[in-house]
């Protein structure tokens, strides 16, 4: 590996790495909403907290409670997987970010593919 190769390894692996963290910026600064799909139940969320949890009083008057906990269920569950970063929870990965983790890891290949 030459020193160009080193540095185009390096700047792949930073444009990789600033990607992830423009993804994780939008995903924890936004507000998600989501309805069931019955249509009675709506919510947002935010960074994994709900900010707003809606059910259509007259349905839930007359429903039997499998379908409002149905209902409800769907809904808290799609927010959180929609607004929590858990996606991001093993950091960043990409081949590049991948293979310069490994060379760092080793020092003394790093050394030998650089020639030195």
């Amino acid at each position: 590996m030459s020193v160009g190769d080193a540095q185009r390894l390096l700047d792949t692996a930073f444009a990789d790495l600033d990607q992830f963290s423009r993804r994780l910026g939008a995903v924890a600064g936004q507000t998600v909403s989501l309805d069931s799909a019955g249509g009675h139940v709506a919510g947002a969320a935010r960074r994994g907290q709900v900010v707003r949890l809606d059910i259509d009083a007259n349905w839930a008057a007359v429903a039997r409670d499998s379908e409002i906990r149905s209902e409800l269920r769907e809904v808290l569950h799609g927010l959180q997987a929609d607004s929590s970063a858990s996606e991001f929870s093993d950091g960043p990965s990409s081949s590049a970010i991948d293979e310069v983790n490994t060379l760092l890891g080793d020092p003394q290949r790093l050394l030998r593919k650089l020639g030195l």
